[in-house]
């Protein structure tokens, strides 16, 4: 007990210590940072086997697990996990191991099988299936959502369009009625300047 109490205080980091210690690193060295997870992990499961009022629950294994598997290229999770952790680790804590697999979505090995809370057998790519499904739902949120701006940008479009047709409408019904005023003033002029012409030719010499 005393040396899982010794790791957990000096060498075990929480997912979210070690999220906050490369989120302040400028560039992340990514399988450097993949394996210190490897290494939290085990270090996470030495200090449970020797404590055992700690549940699983309680734990950010499963979390250290998940990054490795969306952060890392595909197999990795898994293959650390059935041939690093589940060897050193099925037959001193098998109940431990059982519940992990579960957490995970992976199948769980047949001399673990027992151990599980349920028997069903389960996909081995189950999780995968299950990030791609996610993903998927995504990149239809991502097209809907351009799709809505694309459309935002064209109404915007139009109704600047609109208003501009509007301004060029109203300048040219101003413009053409300074026209119209300007040719009833010519006219009034001439209709002036004729009746002077001939109130002068009817004045007597």
């Amino acid at each position: 007990k005393l040396t899982g109490t010794f790791l957990r205080k000096y060498a075990l980091k929480t997912s979210d210590r070690l999220c906050e210690e490369y989120d302040q690193l400028t560039t992340v060295d990514q399988d450097k940072r993949l394996i210190e997870y490897e290494t939290q992990i085990l270090i996470e499961l030495y200090a449970l086997r020797f404590i055992d009022d700690i549940p699983l629950e309680n734990s950010s294994i499963v979390n250290k697990f998940r990054f490795i598997y969306f952060t890392a290229e595909p197999g990795r999770m898994k293959t650390f996990l059935d041939e690093t952790v589940a060897d050193e680790f099925s037959t001193v804590m098998p109940n431990i191991m059982a519940q992990i697999y579960e957490e995970l979505c992976v199948t769980i090995p047949c001399d673990l099988k027992e151990f599980a809370a349920e028997h069903d057998e389960q996909p081995v790519d189950s999780l995968f299936v299950e990030n791609q499904k996610r993903m998927m739902a995504n990149k239809h949120l991502q097209a809907l959502d351009r799709v809505l701006q694309e459309d935002a940008a064209e109404e915007g479009r139009m109704k600047s369009s609109r208003l501009e047709l509007s301004k060029k409408r109203k300048k040219a019904v101003v413009e053409e009625r300074k026209k119209k005023k300007g040719s009833c003033r010519s006219l009034s002029f001439s209709k002036d300047e004729e009746g002077g012409k001939k109130s002068r030719l009817s004045v007597p010499e």
